[in-house]
């Protein structure tokens, strides 16, 4: 399998949504209810906030492709994204995606003027071949290039596979927030930062 992590573009939409939605229940605490997930997966994964996402100054959207050209069980990864080989229209099954705030207006004071990760999700399947660690330096390629110094993540205190993956990336944990998954359901993540 060879994977590129390259921008999200317009064509992406359905297959990005899609990917979003499979991918955010598998990620939500055991204890959250399955309605409020499935209000939030309404109100904030669709294709018009997708649309949004990817047409904006101010977010950066990237997706990982898969390309089956290997024999099977061949999981090397090669062109990867994060060191600027990927064509920009790399085609194949879209496995994960990542979404960069760039607008630091509203961080928590102890993640000021960082850029902020708001969505890093792959699909379970691909879990363990490296696309993880290739979407990661994705990230923290662009937002060095341009001009961050530091990212920060919310997640949730119980996701403890994502809590492994993101101390293994570089992030600290800085503090707690709450994070309203609906106007009644209330998340409890950790703030995580990493400097670049």
């Amino acid at each position: 399998m060879t994977v590129f992590v390259r921008p999200a573009t317009l064509d992406d939409l359905p297959a990005l949504v899609a990917l979003a939605q499979t991918t955010f229940p598998d990620a939500a605490p055991d204890d959250l209810p399955g309605p409020a997930v499935d209000s939030f997966i309404r109100e904030n994964l669709g294709e018009s906030n997708f649309r949004e996402f990817v047409t904006s100054e101010d977010w950066r959207v990237n997706v990982a492709v898969a390309q089956d050209d290997a024999a099977p069980g061949d999981t090397r990864l090669a062109g990867l994204g994060a060191v600027g080989l990927a064509p920009q229209q790399a085609e194949g099954t879209l496995i994960g995606y990542t979404l960069l705030g760039l607008n630091t207006e509203n961080n928590p004071e102890q993640v000021a003027g960082a850029a902020y990760l708001s969505k890093f999700y792959l699909a379970a399947e691909s879990r363990g071949t490296g696309a993880a660690k290739a979407m990661m330096d994705r990230v923290f390629d662009d937002a060095r290039e341009l001009g961050f110094t530091s990212v920060w993540l919310g997640t949730a205190k119980a996701n403890h596979r994502a809590n492994g993956f993101y101390t293994k990336a570089g992030f600290e944990i800085v503090g707690e927030r709450e994070f309203p998954l609906t106007e009644t359901v209330v998340g409890d993540d950790y703030i995580r930062l990493a400097t670049l």
